[in-house]
Parts: C-alpha cells; structure tokens; sequence
C-alpha cells in the first residue's frame, strides 16, 4: 500500500462537490498488468491514519476490483451505491474496534457523517445508526 498526500488524489476536482478538509481520506486502485494483474493500493490522506480508519479505506479498495474508474464514477453519481458502499465500509470498520466503548463512539461519528454534508445528505441520522448496528 502507498500512501500520498490528499492533494494528489486524482478525482480532488471530482470530490469538491463535497466539503473536503485535513481529515479527508481518499483511496484509489490502479490496476496493472506485466505477466499477471496486480494492483497499486494507495490511501491520500495528509495525516496518519488510525487502524480502524484503514480498515475502511481497505474496504473501498477491495470493492473496487478490476475497475476502479467506474466505480468512482459511480460512487460519485449514484446516492443508493455511495451509501451502501460506506455502510459496508464503516462496518468494516467498526468491526476491526475492540473495544466496545470506542466502537460505539465511531458508531455515533459515521452515523452523524453519513447524515452530514461530506456524503451528500443520502440519510438521516437515526437510519445511519440504525444500519450500522
């Protein structure tokens, strides 16, 4: 896995539809081919990331497969993917927190994140929570 500041992230002008700052994280697959397929992972971020966060960031890469330009066109376009996308995300992440404590506190912030204005507004805060239990 790379890691490469959030300015270098090359869907930036793409994302600005949504509020970016310091903390946000982009991650991007680039596929390759020699003599077999193999995959460039890298996270853009402009700090260093706790292990839940990349546990998130992981999910998107693998989600992403063979074709990650599609599904970042996709995730950008489509309400319904981009939300089930970081359901799927967050549960990953939530679930690599040991400690039940903490793992509620990160349950409370990606419910209030998936409601807020960084996901574009796709749900409301009480079925945010709701689905990530």
């Amino acid at each position: 896995m790379m890691y490469k500041p959030q300015k270098e992230f090359p869907y930036l002008q793409e994302f600005s539809k949504f509020p970016i700052d310091e903390n946000t994280v982009f991650c991007l697959r680039r596929v390759a081919y020699a003599d077999e397929v193999y995959f460039i992972d890298t996270i853009y971020a402009d700090k260093e990331l706790p292990q839940d966060i990349l546990e998130h960031e992981k999910t998107h890469l693998k989600r992403m497969g063979n074709n990650p330009d599609e599904w970042i066109k996709k995730y950008l376009a489509d309400n319904k993917f981009r939300l089930d996308e970081e359901i799927l995300a967050f549960k990953s992440q939530l679930n690599s927190i040991k400690d039940r404590n903490e793992r509620n506190e990160v349950r409370i912030k990606a419910a209030q994140s998936l409601s807020g204005k960084l996901y574009g507004e796709i749900i409301t805060y009480a079925e945010a929570l709701k689905k990530l239990c």
